[in-house]
């Protein structure tokens, strides 16, 4: 199904096969069968006061002066205990561990009131006092409770008196609950807010983003020649300043999503909106987490929690926020060490078979090669949906001809090609400007 927007609700619109297809056969018939019951329990128990209808809009309260922050910070260190977790959410933009990130918005909701400091907040130091005091003494819940721990740590906006970041109290992440109950379910908060009548509040912010990205790619696509090196015409904006975005973004556009960076430009409304619907959203799955990890009889899966996925949260926070030092230089002199040596042996190749585009990359002339030299295996592909099976031509398939010369050749050159995209051209961009990837 998917979710249309109607007068400011979103509605889930089911599609479904031919029920002539479905009664001719038993397993789509059983599939539907399930999803009607699903759907028509979910409408008898859920009236129009229910949390379906606060999937358009969850009543937020936005800090706009101090008095309003210390308010908002009391009555939720208030309800804050290791057994009622207030839900935490953060909106950020830029590369986290670098100068230019900064958090956008952050909002905490206890499921009765939920509280959204904006940028303006976050960078008036008397309103931003109570939220940094509220960070380290309460207890939180979030989605993605390494981002959120992570990126509260980097923000220069939140940093006590002393100069020194704030480590938000990170004592849960509904995430790792709902897998820990059902380790196969999506991670996604979208599809994880259906279990709680949270589905498709995120289609309002989604839509603005998806503006926002593009822009943000035309723009650093702009910054680049045409294949005949001439300049490209500046992209109209309606949504992206051109003046606000860091130089050093058009390098990590090349490498990364434009969402990372898409939140600076986003609509306020929209995204104060968005991040309160997440922290709700949150909130929600948290409870439902924990009852449903309550139920399974066969296995403590509170015990499970507390011994091992928490500790191992905590554990794995320390150690994005420690990162492992790499020496970039290094790392890209190797990179440049692997190209040359890729060149070299891919030219050999090329002479070696007489073609001169021969890929060693390429199963499929790599087979045709093989054959060509009597070189067979018994080993075969799963043959698709086609059912075309063919002779393999991975790893460890070319191990059988480990003697051959020319198979010797192509394998390295494989390795080679291997290392430079995963180990070192592939991990250049993930060293931040600490000197370490985070």
């Amino acid at each position: 199904y998917a979710w249309l927007p109607n007068s400011g609700n979103a509605i889930p619109v089911f599609l479904l096969p031919n029920p002539a297809s479905a009664t001719r056969n038993r397993l789509i018939a059983r599939a539907i069968e399930e999803d009607l019951k699903w759907a028509l329990a979910e409408a008898k128990a859920c009236s129009r006061e229910s949390e379906l209808v606060l999937s358009s809009g969850v009543e937020f309260h936005e800090i706009q002066n101090e008095a309003d922050s210390e308010e908002a910070a009391t009555a939720l260190l208030e309800s804050s205990s290791m057994d009622h977790l207030p839900a935490l959410d953060v909106e950020a933009s830029g590369m986290n561990f670098e100068p230019d990130f900064r958090i956008e918005c952050i909002a905490i909701s206890n499921g009765e009131r939920t509280y959204v400091w904006g940028r303006k907040a976050l960078e008036d130091l008397k309103m931003v006092q109570p939220l940094i005091a509220l960070l380290e003494m309460g207890y939180f819940t979030s989605w993605n409770g390494l981002y959120d721990f992570c990126a509260i740590y980097n923000d220069s906006a939140l940093t006590r008196a002393n100069g020194s970041p704030v480590r938000m109290r990170l004592w849960s992440d509904a995430r790792l609950k709902r897998k820990l109950y059902e380790s196969d379910a999506r991670a996604s908060l979208g599809i994880a807010a259906d279990l709680v009548g949270m589905g498709g509040h995120k289609k309002e912010a989604h839509d603005n983003l998806k503006v926002i990205c593009l822009e943000l790619s035309k723009l650093a696509l702009s910054r680049e020649l045409t294949p005949k090196g001439k300049t490209r015409k500046k992209p109209d904006l309606t949504c992206v300043r051109e003046s606000e975005v860091p130089e050093s973004w058009y390098e990590y556009l090349k490498h990364f999503d434009e969402e990372k960076f898409a939140y600076r430009f986003m609509n306020t409304q929209i995204m104060h909106r968005y991040c309160a619907r997440d922290a709700y959203t949150t909130w929600l799955l948290e409870k439902w987490s924990e009852r449903r990890m309550a139920e399974v009889k066969d296995c403590d899966l509170g015990m499970v929690w507390r011994e091992v996925t928490q500790p191992a949260m905590w554990a794995y926070s320390e150690m994005t926020l420690n990162g492992i030092p790499l020496n970039k230089t290094k790392l890209t002199m190797f990179s440049q060490w692997l190209d040359q040596e890729m060149v070299k042996l891919k030219r050999e190749l090329q002479i070696e078979v007489g073609i001169e585009d021969w890929n060693p990359k390429s199963d499929d002339q790599l087979r045709v090669e093989m054959g060509k030299r009597n070189l067979k295996t018994k080993r075969k592909t799963d043959g698709g949906k086609a059912g075309n099976r063919l002779m393999k031509v991975d790893k460890e398939s070319l191990e059988d001809f480990e003697d051959d010369p020319f198979i010797k050749k192509v394998a390295r050159y494989r390795l080679l090609h291997h290392t430079q995209s995963n180990f070192a051209a592939g991990l250049i961009p993930f060293v931040r400007s600490d000197g370490r990837i985070h």
